[in-house]
């Protein structure tokens, strides 16, 4: 006899069991207990254990009905300008709560807050607080967590905004002073905004050369730059439209040296070429350009004649050479012959210094010392009449690195000269204890010398329209010397710069105008420092009487240094027209 026992179901996710059982009618009643016994048992554990987790649940229930949630608080709000860290304070009490976050994060807010709130729920308040800052907020039995990833980010948007409001967008264009013609792809940047904003802040030019840029409010100056271009920095000044003119500086961006047959690229210049820039004479608080040029590039030694107002220059490259005259040939715009002593730095726009003997098939045997080429400025192609004025003033005052031995030494040792060569001491000693008792007079080194004024004064006028450019300078200079006496030199220099083109020809006409006016003494500037040093400051000793006598004594025994500067004759000389 076959029979089928029910399908028997267990499990919380539907667990079958199914049994099919073909046996006799003997083992039926066996087969049933065998089955349901164990099923039996299971149930009335599975009982129990559900009984013991209904009480746990119970329990856990009445413990959460004593902690309220957000959603049921009503809490009231009323700050002025207060900080993140200040707002949760103010909440914890109201709301039976406590918040769990970062100390240092909170407390490093930048955001303030302003609110008036009157009997509003937890859970409003703090997603008003979580939109404006990017801080979540998790409620935990009796605490509240804040959550910080958001945070940073959040916080930097609202500065951004902030400087966004107070930003002022400034357009306008950029063109090519040579051509006219618009110049895409121009970098726009404003200055100074890595330091405000903590980015650069900027952009470029389109196709038809326009710009637009948000420039903070704290900020006032724009840079455009761009490959073989000169560098333009404008100030804002409240201007909203800034149309922008570059002008070019090199070509395809490679550097250009000047050298005897015309402009060269850098990279093609085979022979031994030092370059200076304009900008690294300007720099130098100098008025003559022959010690502008020391140090400015390698092998080129410059040495004063010495240190009188007007003094030349001694010019070597690559050193002596010869017995006769080591000086370089000096070329100024395509002219041979000149003097670096008589152009103003403020003129130079590029100096190439040909150092090896292949400028001698350029300029011959003058250039076996080298040559120095000298470009001055001029004016801009397409631009307004601009006006520069420029002024150094300072004092030159002497440095003289020894000092003589006070005076009662000086005649213990002149008696200790004489000794060691057999001859009497010339000096007792009641007169050595009288210098050491009287002291010691002003030393003459100290008498001759004075510190000495120079000022120097550039005003220049420059520009040009399509095809005429212009530029006109003029430099005054007075240097009064280190020597006593009413002593110096005073220069004056012009210059005229014009260059034109008109139907493919090009004319450039250069005017120089230099004079120089000095004054000096007729002496011998190292006799009378000679005759000044070797002199010891005994007390009785002195240059001037007080009735304006000029003294002399037993080393100065024929001349007076400081009579020979004061009441000698004078030389004067004049420069003339270049």
């Amino acid at each position: 006899m076959n029979c089928v026992a029910n399908e028997l179901l267990y499990n919380r996710e539907t667990l079958t069991f199914s049994a099919m059982i073909q046996t006799n009618t003997t083992y039926l009643f066996f087969i049933k207990w065998v089955i349901f016994l164990p099923l039996i048992l299971i149930t009335g554990a599975s009982a129990e254990a559900l009984g013991q987790q209904s009480g746990s649940e119970k329990m856990t229930s009445n413990h959460l009905q004593e902690v309220r949630s957000i959603h049921d608080i009503r809490v009231s709000l009323h700050v002025e300008d207060a900080t993140l860290k200040d707002v949760l304070q103010q909440l914890e009490p109201q709301m039976g709560l406590r918040f769990m976050y970062n100390n240092e994060v909170i407390e490093e807010s930048l955001h303030r807050f302003s609110l008036d709130i009157e009997s509003s729920s937890a859970a409003d308040i703090l997603r008003n607080i979580s939109a404006r800052t990017g801080l979540s907020f998790r409620q935990i039995n009796g605490m509240i967590s804040i959550g910080t990833a958001h945070f940073r980010q959040a916080e930097a948007d609202e500065e951004q905004s902030q400087q966004d409001d107070q930003a002022t967008v400034v357009t306008g264009t950029v063109t090519d002073g040579r051509t006219g013609e618009t110049m895409p792809g121009v970098n726009v940047i404003v200055v100074g905004s890595e330091e405000v904003a903590g980015n650069t802040i900027g952009t470029q030019t389109n196709v038809d050369g326009d710009y637009s840029v948000r420039v903070p409010e704290s900020l006032n100056t724009l840079r455009f730059s761009f490959i073989g271009y000169q560098t333009v920095d404008v100030d804002i000044d409240g201007r909203t439209q800034i149309d922008v003119t570059m002008e070019a500086v090199a070509i395809m961006g490679e550097e250009l040296v000047v050298v005897g047959y015309g402009v060269q690229r850098a990279e093609e210049v085979t022979g031994s070429v030092g370059r200076i820039r304009s900008q690294s004479i300007e720099t130098q608080p100098v008025s003559n350009l022959a010690d502008a040029l020391q140090g400015m590039t390698g092998n080129l030694t410059l040495q004063r004649d010495s240190g009188e107002p007007g003094a030349g220059s001694r010019i070597n490259i690559r050193g002596i050479s010869t017995m006769n005259n080591n000086s370089p040939l000096i070329v100024i715009d395509g002219v041979v012959g000149g003097n670096l002593s008589h152009i103003a730095p403020q003129d130079i726009e590029d100096i190439s210094v040909l150092k090896d003997a292949g400028s001698a098939a350029i300029y011959g045997s003058r250039a076996a010392n080298g040559v120095i080429l000298i470009t001055t400025r001029g004016g801009q192609r397409n631009t307004e009449p601009q006006a520069s004025f420029s002024n150094r003033t300072g004092v030159n005052v002497p440095d003289i690195r020894y000092e003589p031995v006070p005076g009662y030494q000086n005649a213990i040792l002149r008696n200790q000269m004489l000794v060691n060569s057999g001859n009497t001491p010339i000096y007792t000693p009641e007169q050595i204890r009288r210098f050491h008792d009287e002291g010691d007079s002003e030393w003459f080194m100290h008498t001759i010398f004075q510190p000495a004024i120079q000022q120097d004064y550039n005003l220049a006028v420059a520009g040009g329209s399509d095809h005429t450019t212009y530029r006109v300078s003029a430099r005054y200079v007075d240097h009064e010397n280190n020597l006593e006496g009413d002593y110096g030199m005073q220069r004056y220099n012009f210059r005229v710069n014009l260059d034109m083109r008109y139907a493919g020809f090009d004319v450039q006409t250069r005017m120089a105008f230099q004079r120089s006016d000095i004054t000096n003494h007729t002496s011998s500037t190292g006799t009378l420092v000679a005759d000044a040093k070797r002199t010891p400051p005994y007390f009785h000793y002195s240059m001037k009487a007080d009735n304006g006598r000029y003294l002399l004594n037993d080393v100065l025994s024929e001349f007076n240094p400081l009579g020979m500067l004061e009441a000698a004759a004078r030389l004067q000389s004049e420069g003339l027209l270049e």
